[in-house]
């Protein structure tokens, strides 16, 4: 049996007025793949911020290399080698690929403290060089390809001699087809000695990368299994601690009804957009990066400005495409980045749910803050928000709970088309499946239309009654959801054609 490289032996994490891990441990043999599951909130993050020295534990012992170690910094960790992959890539756009390998070594400044470039840029090609990586050294940040700043990530920790790496959630912003070159990657770095933690909410990647998993529940470790011996779905249920119903819970919808038509709509990265959506129907969109999903999206909205073409809604042309207008026409959107976009972080729950449709809800010309408190409390029941209360802080609540705040926040306005883009994306499986339920009681209930924009095959076809297939800007197939393989909706959005099938293909 391989030796362990790391043991976290009965971690505890107090945080006022709630204790966040119980006798957690954790226990990495010397060149495995480990994988850490568990819900928002259930101590993934507190327990690696623990151990690279972002957060001081409150009692238990953590052994690395058969040391006992307590590191103040995550530099010092670095220094030891444990080296930390964000979910946020920590690439600086104004920089060279090498500068942002080695940023802020020391060792690569001369007496006069002046870069030794030269040398900085050769090391950066030796490391790139040996992890099977071309990519210029000169190249500039903003210029890499979310595939190629994993790389140089990955290039940073193998710089500072990481022999344990933490990889969180490496695979959130990468396109379908590029994840399993992610993965041929991560077995070239796992043949060479390096032992690594993945942090997925993707259980089909854990099953597919880890060799034995780390379930988490509440704080405690429920338990560690061997990959190959336990089914994806005995992992959920330990990971939830109940019985999970199918997660796409969706079944067709037959209206005809159209709810809004878009006509030959372009602007920034996608030209001449038709499509329909009915009521009641759950429509999905399907790109993979670069293919203009976001900008329709944002569009839509009235974020960007549209270069031409029209939006109907019930059969009445929407003139002016701003956020305003269209927040008054009742079309809502989630965003693709809700940290940045969908919420205020230190604002209160209560705050941020409100803050869309508390107009609509007043006492004369007083807007009535009562309403709007009990509107909020609803919400917080309906979509099981877990908070202290409703004036805890945003910032302070698990991924999943941040997105529930967000899409509380546009429901609250009662809207006709609800536009999701990755709505599901950093959420746990728990969280997912509530999502999903409420789509699929939304679209049956309020008989309003939503637009699901998603770059994961199983939910688009999971949870759609029709499916537009974006690439290169432009909607290259619409299909009847029923019937259509992962490996369809793949082929399409990469530029492929495939044969005209009468009983799937219709005009959008």
């Amino acid at each position: 049996m391989a030796a362990y490289i790391l043991q976290m032996k009965e971690i505890d994490k107090i945080f006022p007025g709630a204790k966040v891990l119980d006798h957690a441990s954790l226990e990495v043999k010397q060149g495995e793949i480990m994988g850490l599951i568990g819900e928002n909130g259930a101590g993934k993050s507190t327990l690696l911020k623990i151990l690279t020295g972002l957060y001081t534990k409150s009692s238990g012992q953590i052994f690395f290399k058969g040391r006992e170690v307590s590191y103040a910094s995550i530099e010092e960790a670095a220094d030891d080698g444990i080296a930390f992959m964000h979910q946020e890539l920590n690439i600086f756009p104004n920089m060279t690929v090498a500068e942002n390998i080695f940023l802020n070594r020391k060792d690569y400044t001369n007496r006069l403290g002046l870069v030794q470039k030269k040398r900085m840029e050769a090391d950066a090609r030796r490391v790139l060089e040996t992890l099977g990586v071309k990519i210029n050294v000169n190249a500039m940040g903003s210029d890499l390809s979310i595939h190629e700043q994993q790389m140089v990530e990955i290039a940073k920790a193998m710089s500072m001699n990481a022999e344990l790496i933490i990889m969180d959630e490496p695979t959130a912003a990468l396109p379908e087809n590029e994840v399993e070159i992610f993965f041929r990657f991560i077995r070239r770095l796992n043949s060479q000695g390096i032992t690594i933690i993945y942090v997925s909410h993707k259980m089909v990647e854990i099953e597919t990368i880890c060799d034995r998993v780390t379930i988490l529940r509440n704080g405690s470790v429920i338990d560690v299994v061997k990959v190959g011996e336990t089914a994806i779905d005995e992992m959920v249920n330990k990971m939830v601690g109940r019985q999970l119903d199918e997660y796409y819970v969706h079944t067709p919808t037959k209206n005809n009804n159209v709810l809004l038509k878009v006509s030959g709509l372009s602007g920034e990265n996608f030209d001449n957009v038709d499509l329909e959506l009915m009521k009641s129907e759950v429509l999905g969109i399907y790109g993979l990066a670069g293919s203009g999903t976001l900008e329709l999206a944002e569009t839509l909205f009235g974020y960007r400005k549209s270069v031409k073409g029209t939006v109907t809604l019930e059969g009445k042309e929407i003139r002016k495409k701003d956020i305003a207008n269209m927040v008054k026409n009742r079309i809502a959107y989630v965003p693709l980045n809700r940290k940045k976009d969908g919420f205020v972080r230190d604002m209160s729950v209560f705050e941020n749910i409100s803050m869309a449709g508390c107009e609509s809800h007043k006492k004369g010309v007083f807007i009535d803050w009562s309403k709007n408190r009990e509107i909020c409390d609803e919400f917080m029941k309906t979509l099981s928000i877990k908070a202290v209360s409703r004036d805890t802080h945003v910032n302070l609540l698990s991924g999943g709970n941040q997105q529930k705040v967000v899409l509380s926040k546009w429901l609250s306005i009662h809207p006709k088309v609800l536009i999701l883009n990755e709505p599901t994306r950093g959420v746990d499986v728990g969280a997912k499946a509530e999502i999903y339920n409420l789509i699929d009681r939304l679209v049956k209930t309020e008989e309003l239309g939503i637009i699901l924009i998603s770059s994961e095959a199983p939910e688009v076809l999971g949870m759609t009654d029709r499916v537009l297939i974006m690439h290169k800007g432009q909607i290259c197939a619409a299909l009847k959801t029923e019937g259509v393989q992962q490996e369809q909706l793949l082929k399409l959005a990469s530029g492929g054609k495939e044969e005209q099938d009468e009983t799937k293909q219709e005009t959008a």
